[in-house]
């Protein structure tokens, strides 16, 4: 698996782009082979394939709308069957138990029919046109996540879902139904990049906002199950610039990615571990961190971090978009 890994997250990267461990060179193949444009999400499955979307829409010259299913070698499936698929980018995807997949991002439509930035499909890769979202959000959904209900967490730059006001961040029902339920009042004041929903069913949310009905929070909080803001997680005066990627670790501390130059007034380059009451956690040391943005973490079973985004250092030393770093936040020179 840590082959595939690697592999998806190099295609990312510009097509020429190469990455090399400790025990093997990667190297992408030419243009013609594999997406022909960004991958912005992958989802393992059950059976060692993996889901891949974003903004390509075609993989290895078959069409493939901005969705594919690929084996843990990199081939495609042809017997995932998107047909046109999407028909806007997909910033998300998330595999339910039962093997069906939800999809997010900036479509309007799946398979020629009406989906508004949001969609379940079956295993097969067609449309589960019992998940009825009706109008949808009026904008981008970037960021979702799967509570254990199966109900579920969108985040993006939308201001209503289905023509009621949910500003940034709304919880559905299992069919895809607003749930009226869940109302966090007026809830951030901007875009939400990132959900990750710890153990105990917090809530963690990234993004660009400045506030939670009205009180200061900049660019991450914490929620409880019902929505309101979790008062026991002080980030001080937290980022200040966009919170892109959260990643839990097992135990229970949080990494946090993005543009931020600086955490609670400690000069942080975009890269930090928070403890779990939101404090930063000192024993991680990133250095002079990246030189550019980050855009997403993937924490490894062995506890090493890979992150990938726009930068071409890290800590001084040149990385092209990707780079795996040990649990203390120092740069793996292995890989």
């Amino acid at each position: 698996m840590k082959k595939s890994i690697i592999k998806i997250l190099i295609w990312f990267l510009p097509l020429t782009a190469w990455a090399q461990d400790a025990e093997e060179t990667v190297i992408v193949e030419p243009p013609s082979i594999g997406p022909n444009g960004l991958v912005l999400s992958h989802s393992f499955l059950r059976d060692s394939k993996i889901l891949i979307a974003g903004e390509f829409t075609t993989f290895d010259g078959i069409p493939a709308g901005r969705i594919a299913r690929i084996d843990s070698e990199g081939v495609f499936d042809p017997t995932f069957n998107s047909k046109s698929g999407a028909n806007g980018s997909v910033f998300s995807t998330i595999v339910q138990d039962d093997g069906k997949i939800l999809i997010c991002g900036d479509f309007t439509s799946y398979n020629g029919v009406v989906k508004n930035k949001i969609a379940r499909l079956n295993d097969d890769g067609s449309l589960d046109v019992s998940y009825n979202e009706g109008e949808g959000p009026d904008n981008s959904v970037l960021s979702m996540a799967i509570l254990p209900d199966e109900k579920i967490l969108i985040g993006g730059s939308f201001d209503f879902f289905n023509g009621i006001e949910r500003k940034y961040f709304a919880r559905l029902n299992s069919n895809g139904s607003l749930d009226n339920t869940f109302y966090p009042g007026t809830g951030v004041n901007d875009k939400v990049y990132n959900i990750s929903v710890q153990q105990d069913g917090k809530i963690l949310i990234g993004g660009d906002f400045t506030s939670h009905n009205g009180v200061s929070v900049n660019r991450i909080i914490r929620l409880n199950q019902d929505g309101s803001l979790d008062n026991s997680f002080d980030i001080g005066t937290g980022a200040d610039n966009s919170v892109k990627a959260i990643a839990v670790q097992s135990d229970g501390k949080i990494l946090i990615a993005g543009d931020f130059l600086s955490f609670d007034g400690n000069k942080i380059n975009r890269i930090a571990r928070l403890n779990n009451d939101g404090s930063i956690d000192a024993s991680f040391n990133s250095g002079a961190g990246a030189n550019n943005s980050i855009w997403n973490i993937v924490i490894e079973s062995d506890g090493k971090i890979l992150i990938h985004g726009s930068f071409s250092t890290y800590n001084g030393s040149d990385k092209n978009s990707l780079a795996k770093l040990n649990n203390d936040g120092s740069l793996d020179t292995s890989f």
